[in-house]
């Protein structure tokens, strides 16, 4: 079995230097135009802000006694490659370990290892890259940001909506729940945001209702874990099929898509059985995820018009297809069927109002 980790421990320092350098090249090619000097401020920052950040961290989770063990890492961080960032490393390497774990129960095994390092790219999603050295999975803050901001988002609303211990979460109850907490706003200031870069990365602060950080933590994970699953996928079909990129016969590039996302929705639901969260189990987090990318691409297509839209992925609307027929096909119980309802609810009265806010910008544009 080959990996990066166990390459390493047998390389000279000269070789070691290779082969990162080479994860660095790979890295390079993930870089947006323009956004070079934004990642070369993002490192400075957390090289010059480690003492800020350990002493942020040990004054919400330290017990003043022994130093946290996050703390630890942050003082100890050394990147490899330029691009590396700690906080995308202690986010999808556990992830990563779990999904290995997950897909070996199911037999879907690698002749070599999987190993994450950071994408410096802006996108919400992460990739994956084949090579002699070992697979490597690039994930980063793009991926992070979005699932971040989409998750405050609809939790805002599940708890707005809830409040008046109405579980139930229909119309009446949602739309509430977005005018209370200003949710059409937010959106459209994310999607104007995500027009403009096609990444929710730096966008700033986004508040949140008071009780919502573990779940909108818990619908995190549920996203990132569902996200690397389908990346390691597509690692699985690279292995297979080498002399076709990974695309089996007779399966166009779009179905390949669909069949590592039906993947990782059964990877999700055992993750979410293992680790209890229901955002995962009751695949919440994909169905989040994929209409939280529509109602960004909906609203830049109506902003920036010109720009080109991707068609070598299935559309969101596809996906969100895709995740409905996994879930009406597999012998759910009703529970599961209801959540999938209900998020749905949620997205479809959000798209509504967000569309009236798009529709009264480009009105009031004509006459500034």
């Amino acid at each position: 079995m080959l990996s990066v980790k166990r390459i390493r421990e047998s390389m000279s320092d000269t070789n070691e230097n290779e082969l990162f350098r080479y994860i660095e090249y790979l890295q390079n090619e993930l870089v947006a135009e323009g956004s070079e000097s934004f990642i070369r401020n993002e490192r400075d920052w957390f090289i010059n802000s480690r003492e800020k950040i350990k002493a942020s961290l040990e004054a919400k989770l330290g017990d003043g006694k022994e130093p946290h063990p996050i703390a630890l890492k942050i003082d100890s961080f050394e990147g490899k490659t330029k691009f590396e960032s700690f906080f995308s490393s202690e986010s999808f390497k556990p992830l990563l370990d779990d999904v290995t774990k997950i897909y070996e129960e199911l037999d879907v095994t690698l002749s070599a290892t999987v190993d994450l390092f950071t994408s410096p790219g802006l996108s919400p999603g992460a990739c994956a890259r084949p090579s002699i050295f070992g697979h490597t999975i690039f994930a980063g803050e793009g991926t992070m940001s979005f699932c971040n901001y989409w998750s405050k988002i609809f939790i805002s609303v599940v708890i707005g909506a809830t409040s008046e211990s109405n579980s139930e979460l229909d119309e009446v109850s949602i739309n509430q729940a977005i005018a209370e907490h200003d949710i059409g706003i937010k959106t459209f200031c994310l999607t104007a945001y995500y027009s403009q870069l096609g990444s929710l990365k730096g966008f700033g602060k986004l508040s949140e209702p008071k009780g919502a950080m573990l779940e909108r933590a818990s619908l995190v994970q549920a996203m990132e874990v569902f996200i690397i699953a389908h990346e390691f996928y597509h690692l699985h079909l690279e292995e297979q099929y080498p002399d076709s990129n990974g695309l089996p016969p007779d399966t166009s590039q779009k179905e390949m898509e669909l069949m590592c996302d039906s993947w990782g929705l059964v990877v999700l639901t055992l993750f979410g059985l293992k680790h209890n969260n229901i955002y995962a189990t009751n695949l919440i987090a994909p169905l989040v995820f994929f209409s939280s990318l529509e109602l960004c691409e909906s609203t830049r297509v109506k902003l920036k018009p010109e720009v080109a839209i991707d068609d070598s992925h299935p559309s969101p609307l596809d996906r969100l297809t895709n995740i409905n027929e996994f879930i009406e096909n597999g012998n759910f119980p009703e529970y599961m069927k209801d959540s999938s309802e209900k998020f749905t609810r949620i997205s479809v009265q959000i798209s509504k109002r967000l569309d009236k806010l798009v529709e009264a910008y480009l009105f009031a544009g004509k006459y500034v």
